[in-house]
This record gives structure tokens, C-alpha cells and sequence, in this order.
């Protein structure tokens, strides 16, 4: 049974490393930071940090912190496949069965990812022109 207590990604995204200049860089080091932080993690609790994540991705965003967001959106993507991938998730998804982990991705599915798809595009699609731009 995983544990209910985990420490996911519980303080706000340091300042991206300068680094990690390009998209490759940036998605690689957000998705391994997400896998060590998310071993043995409960599937809501990693849910409930997905969301809070996609909220700041957001917010850097707006603020033009364009390699910060996008690492921050790799995260929520890294959860958003570990709790689909959860036994307790899979439970969750069978019809009769839906409970709360089900209802909060289903909520999540409706609004934010959608948003969150389209920032990542716009991201990505300024971030590789302006690498395109430094080479």
C-alpha cells in the first residue's frame, strides 16, 4: 500500500540552473527531479500537487519566466502520468468505482490541462526560437 505521506515537491521550484538553456535540457531535468521526488508517493497526494504546480507554472508564466514555467508544467505532466498509472487511480476509473481521485483528475481533465496544453505549446515554441536565435 503506497504511503499517505509524501513530501512531493512540497516547496516552490527553485531558479532554474542557467545551465539548462535549452527545451530538451529543461523537460529532462524537471521529469528526473518529478520521478525521484514521486517514488512511494500516495496517488492524491501527488494529485493535490500537481494542481498547486499547475497554478505557479501559470503564474510564471505571466510573470515571463518562460524556462521556469516550462519546467514546472513537465512536473505536473510527470504526476498527471504517475497517478493515471496508479493501481489506486485504475481502481478508481472503473465504472461504480469512481471516488475522489477519480473526481479531482476528471476536474483537472475538464479546465486546467487543457490550458496547461496550450501554454506548454506557446512555451516551447518561444523557447526553442530563441535558442534557434542564440546559435
Amino acid at each position: 500500500m503506497p504511503s499517505t505521506a509524501s513530501p512531493i515537491i512540497t516547496t516552490p521550484t527553485p531558479v532554474i540552473p542557467s545551465e539548462l538553456r535549452t527545451v530538451a535540457q529543461i523537460r529532462n531535468a524537471a521529469a528526473l527531479k518529478t520521478n525521484k521526488s514521486v517514488k512511494g508517493a500516495a496517488p492524491l497526494t501527488a494529485m493535490n500537487s500537481l494542481r498547486r504546480l499547475a497554478e505557479e507554472a501559470h503564474l510564471k508564466e505571466q510573470q515571463g519566466d518562460l524556462r521556469g514555467a516550462l519546467f514546472q508544467f513537465v512536473q505536473v505532466g510527470v504526476l498527471l502520468q504517475f497517478v493515471q498509472e496508479s493501481q489506486d487511480y485504475k481502481q478508481e476509473s472503473q465504472r461504480g468505482r469512481h471516488g475522489a481521485l477519480y473526481h479531482l483528475m476528471a476536474d483537472f481533465n475538464k479546465g486546467p490541462f487543457e490550458a496547461m496544453m496550450k501554454s506548454v505549446a506557446n512555451l516551447q515554441a518561444q523557447l526553442l526560437q530563441a535558442e534557434r536565435a542564440e546559435a
